[in-house]
């Protein structure tokens, strides 16, 4: 007689962990304000110091979603499948940014230390509200898309630029991310049937196209940066107008990567 033997089970056996949600963001606006200001300072600028700066940069960005993720599971006092990956992920990470930032250092023309500064204070604000789940606010994302575009500040002093115009991109890069987080965060809310104050966000934009009309009048910058905040801004009149057609949440984000490449071209149209 033959005894029917039951499958055996591994009581050590391990949920699937999705892998992608760890180790990237999900934010699809956030590839744009990383991208654009590493784009622009190599290309005003190229030069082996400001592509290490630029990884170093993107080390930093892609360490705080695993590093988030794996602090939120320490303090819970809880170890989940993920958390593991998280730390993995999170120190790999690092550890390709310091090596990075340790070859900008060594190949370094000039000083770039106090963009970097300023950016680690404001991507410390930023993460303070992360881990308090407040990270998807107004004043954290403006925090973290500050710190984003002074890499271009940084990329363009490690290479030599000239100390008072290096700051310039930065500050159209920091004004347009501005404005998107802004009309982004209101036009999905509308395609929700979500009703928000429209004046903020125009008021905004109208503001930022000021302050680089100003840029231009004194000639820090020639006038195709002026041209693309005017397009910024009329984007958002029509995108929040009655007259828009409702997008999902992902095309907003994929739209505004669009833009900030748009700003690359005019800021680099204005000061190459």
């Amino acid at each position: 007689m033959h005894t029917a033997t039951a499958p055996s089970v591994n009581p050590r056996a391990q949920p699937q962990v999705r892998l992608r949600p760890i180790a990237l963001p999900t934010e699809h606006g956030g590839w744009g304000m990383l991208g654009a200001p590493i784009l622009t300072g190599l290309l005003l600028a190229p030069s082996w110091s400001g592509l290490c700066v630029g990884v170093a940069g993107a080390s930093a960005f892609l360490t705080r979603q695993p590093f988030r993720l794996a602090l939120s599971d320490i303090r819970k006092g809880k170890r989940y499948p993920r958390t593991a990956w998280a730390i993995r992920f999170a120190s790999t990470y690092a550890i390709l940014g310091l090596i990075a930032l340790s070859g900008a250092f060594a190949l370094a023309k000039a000083p770039f230390w106090i963009p970097l500064l300023i950016a680690a204070a404001l991507g410390a604000t930023q993460f303070a509200f992360d881990i308090q789940s407040k990270g998807r606010r107004f004043v954290p994302e403006v925090c973290g898309a500050g710190a984003m575009a002074l890499l271009a500040t940084a990329i363009l002093q490690a290479s030599g630029y000239a100390f008072a115009r290096s700051w310039l991109p930065a500050l159209a890069l920091a004004l347009q991310a501005t404005t998107a987080i802004s009309y982004a965060a209101a036009r999905v809310r509308l395609a929700r049937n979500v009703q928000v104050a429209r004046w903020p966000v125009w008021l905004g934009h109208v503001v930022a196209l000021s302050l680089i009309l100003g840029v231009a009048i004194v000639d820090w910058m020639r006038w195709p940066v002026v041209a693309v905040f005017l397009v910024l801004t009329m984007r958002a009149s029509w995108g929040l107008s009655a007259y828009r057609k409702n997008v999902r949440a992902a095309m907003v984000g994929l739209q505004e990567v669009g833009y900030a490449l748009l700003t690359v071209g005019g800021i680099w149209l204005s000061m190459r």
